[in-house]
């Protein structure tokens, strides 16, 4: 029989299905905070092929509601209509890359579909109760600011986050996603903690700090460039971007320059409360 883990990511619930009795218990360990008991919408099962090499060619096709796909050693299919999927890893050590994977994706496609959300390629940091969203492509600092962070709030995630519009304004939650650039015991791993959302900023190594006010169309492209949106229906694409159109509307978008110093939450702090006066002198 199949082991099973349940989990849920932004209200979208996955049951995970599982080849060995010990995957679900290492599993489990990494994904105890996520693990729900409300019924599942989504399928996804794991299987074995040790075939599989890292270093293969990735590729990716799309025909209909279903993705074929493998990618860093993964290979497998997603099916939107029917809210299923397999995907293969070889070894263990992959097991969780895998089913990632695959999650991530779903909740890119149903996230701005049916939750009036986006998940977002960036670090989360919330601090004094404020949320604070810090994206942009690899390399471009999202290790280095939740590093920053560690002495003066909660990192929920340095990879990959849940931003949602509510009744009473945007909210930053958090995912079971965490990259490599920071050590698991420093991230805050809260199920749907959601937090109101001060700002998103869009960075930029820069030799000293600064922080520039983005216009709505710029904001867009800021998050294109850096979201690993899958634009590959047109369904999607539209999905996504009326949703990042409501959030630039909620929450305003920056792009940030900034040395890797403690120094950033005291400009940050500052450079907002300018921003504010300059809006309500205009």
């Amino acid at each position: 029989m199949a082991e099973r883990l349940r989990i849920n990511i932004g209200d979208i619930i996955f049951d995970l299905n599982l080849p060995a009795a010990h995957l679900k218990t290492l599993l489990q360990s990494r994904y105890e905070p996520f693990l729900t008991d409300r019924a599942a919408i989504w399928q996804v099962t794991l299987t074995y092929d040790p075939s599989l090499k890292i270093e293969n060619e990735p590729w990716i096709h799309h025909k209909g509601a279903r993705t074929h796909f493998e990618i860093a050693g993964h290979t497998g299919w997603i099916d939107l209509d029917t809210r299923e999927a397999v995907v293969s890893t070889p070894s263990d050590a992959l097991a969780h890359s895998a089913v990632e994977r695959v999650m991530a994706f779903v909740c890119m496609q149903e996230l701005p579909r049916y939750h009036n959300a986006l998940l977002l390629h960036g670090a989360g940091i919330v601090i004094n109760g404020k949320g604070y969203v810090f994206f942009g492509a690899s390399g471009r600092g999202k290790s280095t600011v939740s590093r920053l962070a560690r002495a003066r709030g909660q990192v929920l995630t340095d990879e990959n986050v849940i931003i949602r519009l509510t009744p009473s304004g945007a909210e930053l939650a958090s995912t079971p996603f965490w990259g490599f650039g920071t050590p698991l015991e420093d991230i805050c791993r809260i199920p749907y903690q959601q937090v109101p959302l001060l700002g998103l900023y869009s960075l930029v190594h820069a030799p000293d700090f600064t922080l520039t006010a983005l216009p709505p169309a710029a904001a867009v492209m800021e998050l294109l460039t850096s979201e690993k949106v899958a634009t590959e229906r047109a369904a999607s694409a539209t999905a996504w971007l009326a949703m990042a159109d409501r959030i630039i509307k909620e929450v305003p978008i920056y792009r940030l320059g900034f040395r890797p110093t403690l120094e950033l939450w005291e400009f940050l702090a500052l450079g907002q409360e300018r921003m504010i006066r300059s809006t309500d002198d205009s």
